[in-house]
């Protein structure tokens, strides 16, 4: 069910929906690697889960000492956790095959799913089994062949029945960290931030007076609940949704930096070395290198993860 509530910006309302659950990243890839041990490190804006099929992974997040999966075993990486992901072959010359999803997903428009999990970090083969499925029906849905509406609204229902799958199978090997009560009082804040226009930015006052506070009752309260001040949070916010882009779209850099609200590219570069350490660029780059052997999004038949 949808509940409605109307704030006003200035002359501008901004229309609250609450309760509204929603599928926004659900992709699913195979891919294999030769060379026993070679070594990947990353950090994704969204949430990844990797089934290694033939051989195994050796994991470590967050900088700890890896855990070596079995055979048919998985791991689950929360957004923006450092990844250290060690591919161990099955030996006989054969190569290490897996399989893996991304999967991000929101709850009023701004509540990042994947950020409120704290999952089992390494599942057991019997574990992992069911999102195994998942992702192979995801796999196949993008092998589909055929074009028209027909075609595509049959994908997309079978991509977001699976979508709900793999948050039902990830509820059940995590627990919820859902925020306080004030998370009601920031929201007018938060879903101003997500109607923003193409190029345009928010000042904390506006923020605050949209959620009829004081600036400073307004930035104690969303530090309390997010951890983060909120031009901080609403920068990292931008950043997330820049470093989606990246990965998942084919977009020139500068169309991504004015989309997410940055004043040109060379804005959103210095703030995206900031975060991630490299250039949004050298990022995108690295991703298809270490995921599909490509430097860029235009052909992504194959590799790893």
């Amino acid at each position: 069910m949808v509940d409605s509530r109307t704030e006003k910006k200035n002359t501008a309302a901004v229309k609250i929906q609450s309760g509204k659950l929603e599928i926004t990243l659900c992709t699913g890839s195979r891919g294999s690697i030769e060379r026993d041990g070679e070594t990947h490190c990353k950090i994704l804006p969204f949430l990844s889960i990797a089934q290694c099929l033939e051989g195994r992974y050796g994991i470590g997040l967050d900088g700890n000492p890896p855990v070596f999966l079995e055979q048919g075993g998985a791991f689950i990486a929360k957004p923006d956790q450092p990844q250290r992901i060690i591919h161990l072959c099955p030996g006989a010359g054969r190569p290490m095959t897996a399989q893996w999803c991304f999967f991000s997903a929101v709850y009023d428009g701004f509540l990042d799913i994947g950020r409120c999990l704290i999952p089992t970090q390494v599942l057991t083969p019997q574990e992992a089994e069911p999102f195994g499925d998942a992702i192979h029906g995801l796999r196949e849905i993008s092998s589909l062949e055929g074009c028209g509406m027909e075609q595509a609204l049959l994908q997309e229902t079978r991509r977001q029945a699976l979508g709900f799958r793999i948050l039902e199978l990830l509820l059940k090997v995590s627990r919820f960290a859902f925020p306080e009560e004030s998370y009601w009082a920031v929201l007018p804040a938060i879903t101003l931030m997500n109607q923003t226009a193409e190029g345009e930015r928010f000042r904390l006052e506006e923020l605050a007076q949209a959620c009829h506070m004081s600036v400073t009752g307004f930035t104690g309260l969303f530090r309390r609940l997010t951890g983060d001040s909120p031009m901080s949070f609403y920068r990292d916010r931008r950043l997330n949704q820049a470093a989606t882009l990246l990965l998942t779209s084919g977009e020139p850099v500068g169309e991504i930096s004015q989309k997410c609200g940055f004043y040109d590219q060379f804005h959103l570069s210095r703030e995206f070395k900031r975060r991630y350490g490299v250039s949004p660029r050298q990022y995108r780059q690295d991703f298809y290198r270490q995921n599909y052997g490509k430097t860029g999004p235009e052909d992504t038949k194959g590799s790893t993860i």
